[in-house]
């Protein structure tokens, strides 16, 4: 099955074949997505259990991507960190700073 058929399926069947893509190594070169869907999972676990997100490491492709968009369109980063994952603009922004200097 496709994963476009999936989609018009239940969820367990597209989150089946999902998986199973992820772990055959479709998404390999695919890295900013990569990085979106780990930020996203630890985001739910740790707010599943009540801790924050202070700390969270992301991968350097999804830290590029979210810099970009940023940089494109503050409004825009900000709300798909609130709705996905990701750092807020302040932390970007002090990234941006301390990596300037270097």
């Amino acid at each position: 099955m496709h994963l476009e058929k999936a989609t018009k399926e239940d969820d367990q069947t597209f989150w089946k074949l999902f998986a199973a893509h992820a772990a055959s190594g479709k998404f390999d070169n695919l890295k900013p997505f990569k990085g979106l869907v780990m930020a996203v999972s630890v985001r739910h676990e740790r707010e599943s259990v009540g801790k924050s997100l202070t700390g969270v490491q992301f991968s350097p492709q999804f830290n590029d991507f979210m810099m970009t968009l940023a940089a494109i369109s503050p409004r825009g980063a900000h709300f798909f960190q609130e709705t996905f994952a990701g750092r807020s603009l302040r932390s970007q922004r002090d990234i941006r700073a301390k990596t300037v200097f270097l």
